[in-house]
């Protein structure tokens, strides 16, 4: 009675603590934060890196449009990585020594008719989802096992989560016929079974579509899983929340953090209105896009790291050659300190198996003009 008396009293004391608050509502925590000016350092070991050579056998190569250069780790720290462009999956020992690729394109067994975009690795298994929602299941050696045919949701899936027995997918959703006034669009985080035939959405926001004023800016979505938790997150100007989710897909937590808007750099602005024209010209001009906003997004891409924490990128940092800023969250979602960190700028993110895999982000390339080479870097980390 007496120790769980004091970890009552302990938690009634936090809980009014002036740096956060907790309450309960609808059956889950909803953890408000106030800045915390404190520096937080981590400490990285690199493991291994992946790159191409004069004399490499394999190619890394950034995925097209919309896709990020995903991989994934087995439990013995070997790193299969998504080839995006040739419709293949490359498998690198746990000293990222190139093992072996399968896949391609085509309709036979193991074969992909719609391009990879990325896979997760469960049991012992390879679980690979195509941007047409179709989800190939492989053995580590790259065995083909079976395929399953996404009969829920109307998608284009960009990143792929396996549990038990549920799936989540991240990506482009629509409802309605094109061209319609009742078509919609926008991006969403689905909870489907594993055999992909019935689910919800979990998270997103599908609204009307206009091609001819497409938002710059649309309102991304992060993820990110390590087994037990899934963690949702959303871009915002002037805030932040986070969504946490057990591995069934229930609701545990959110975790609010206001910010004050920061502005960004005509430089910038000058850069992303440069883009958007290539792009609509590509287009024939069918696509066109509003003026982009003056206000840096507040947030970024996500990724649990050591001791159940959450790592939040902060202030469009990911393309700043002084380091990727993160604001950190301990596993309460009570924010801990913000950390800066050199080695992780210009990188995506992905937390697996309680490594981090950082990879070039196609953001560094589009501003390099397709000229830089792409790397995967496998850490350790801890505080």
């Amino acid at each position: 009675m007496r120790i769980s008396y004091i970890i009552m009293m302990i938690i009634l004391i936090s809980c009014s603590n002036s740096e956060y608050k907790i309450e309960n509502i609808d059956g889950y925590e909803v953890v408000t934060n106030n800045n915390i000016k404190k520096d937080i350092k981590i400490n990285l070991n690199l493991l291994y890196e992946i790159k191409n050579s004069d004399n490499s056998i394999f190619s890394l190569k950034f995925p097209r449009d919309r896709f990020s250069l995903n991989s994934a780790l087995d439990s013995s720290m070997n790193l299969f990585v998504v080839d995006n462009v040739d419709s293949k999956i490359m498998k690198f020992n746990n000293h990222g020594i190139f093992v072996k690729e399968f896949g391609g394109k085509g309709q036979g067994p193991g074969e992909f008719p719609a391009s990879p975009v990325d896979l997760y690795i469960y049991k012992e298994k390879l679980y690979v989802i195509d941007e047409n929602g179709r989800m190939t299941i492989f053995d580590l050696e790259g065995n083909f096992i079976e395929y399953r045919n996404n009969e829920v949701f109307s998608m284009r899936p960009r990143s792929l989560k396996v549990s038990d027995s549920t799936v989540f997918l991240t990506g482009e959703a629509w409802q309605g016929r094109w061209g319609t006034e009742e078509f919609k669009y926008g991006l969403a985080v689905f909870k489907c079974n594993i055999e992909l035939t019935s689910g919800d959405m979990l998270y997103g926001d599908l609204k009307s579509f206009d091609i001819g004023k497409i938002s710059p800016e649309f309102d991304d979505i992060y993820s990110t899983f390590n087994g037990n938790k899934l963690v949702i997150g959303a871009n915002s100007k002037s805030e932040f929340k986070l969504f946490e989710y057990d591995k069934s897909g229930k609701k545990n937590r959110e975790i609010i953090k206001k910010y004050n808007q920061i502005y960004r750099e005509q430089e910038s602005i000058d850069g992303m209105k440069k883009a958007l024209e290539k792009y609509s010209d590509r287009s024939g001009g069918m696509f066109k896009f509003e003026e982009p906003s003056k206000y840096k997004n507040s947030t970024g891409q996500i990724f649990i790291g050591p001791e159940g924490s959450v790592f939040v990128s902060i202030d469009e940092s990911q393309i700043d050659n002084d380091g990727q800023k993160f604001n950190v969250f301990n596993e309460l979602g009570i924010m801990m300190g913000t950390a800066i960190v050199k080695d992780f700028a210009n990188f995506d993110l992905r937390s697996d198996k309680g490594y981090l895999i950082a990879a070039t982000s196609k953001v560094s390339n589009y501003a390099e003009e397709g000229k830089t080479d792409p790397v995967i870097k496998v850490y350790s980390m801890s505080f």
